[in-house]
This record gives structure tokens, C-alpha cells and sequence, in this order.
């Protein structure tokens, strides 16, 4: 399945500088200018959203339940 999540300020800056980069161009963001300094600054650490179900499942066969 296909996840949205919003976009970060430093996310929507690195894709108009890369997109500046590749070819002369403009940057068409799809919110309002408003809604730019609602976003967060930066993306959250991955290891916040990561899914470690898979990890202490693992832990706990290899006889450590409290990893």
C-alpha cells in the first residue's frame, strides 16, 4: 500500500534544490504558504515511526524479552 505522510520544511527544500539542480526550472509546492510554516521543520528520527515489532519478536526467541 501506498503511505502519505506530510512533507517536512527541510524535505520540501531539498527537492526544489534538486530540482534547481537538474535543469532551470520553478518549484510548485501543492499547499499554501500558510500551511508552509505549519509543517514541521524537520522529519521525524526514522527509529521514532519505525515498526520494532519484527526486532523484539526476534530478541525474544533468542531469549532476551526485555530487549
Amino acid at each position: 500500500g501506498l503511505a502519505t505522510v506530510r512533507a517536512s520544511r527541510a524535505a520540501g527544500a531539498q527537492r526544489a534544490g534538486r530540482a534547481g539542480r537538474e535543469a532551470p526550472g520553478a518549484v510548485y509546492r501543492c499547499w499554501a504558504e500558510a500551511e508552509d510554516t505549519r509543517l514541521p521543520a524537520f522529519p521525524a528520527p526514522e527509529i521514532k515511526v519505525a515498526d520494532l515489532t519484527a526486532f523484539a519478536l526476534q530478541a525474544a526467541c533468542w531469549g532476551d524479552p526485555d530487549a
